[in-house]
């Protein structure tokens, strides 16, 4: 049941990120996005962003499902810590977002 819930919070927190990013992007450039590769794709297509995106998270979600098969107790783990660091991302996104609003200057994330 716990497993079920963090698993679709992480796909909500996913989507998050890839719309924080994106907003981000569209007023800072892709210079603020800190992935480097994640950054290639903005900068080429943000089609091509949204798909590696979504690779990402199924290729993601499909060896949390194989890994639970194995060892469930391992699976949580990786599950909890996947949480963890988009929870973080998803908040420190939600900060510069709020930051841009409130200022006019955004060479600070520049």
């Amino acid at each position: 049941m716990l497993f079920g819930f963090l698993f679709i919070l992480i796909v909500v927190l996913w989507i998050v990120d890839a719309v924080e990013t994106l907003i981000v992007v569209r007023r800072l450039g892709c210079g603020a996005e800190l992935n480097p590769f994640a950054r290639f794709l903005l900068k080429h297509n943000k089609e091509d962003f949204i798909l590696f995106k979504l690779i990402d998270l199924v290729v993601v979600l499909t060896i949390l499902y194989f890994l639970c098969i194995e060892s469930e107790e391992m699976a949580m783990s990786l599950l909890v810590s996947f949480f963890a660091v988009y929870l973080f991302v998803v908040v420190h996104n939600f900060k510069v977002i709020k930051t841009l609003k409130n200022k006019k200057d955004y060479t600070k994330y520049k």
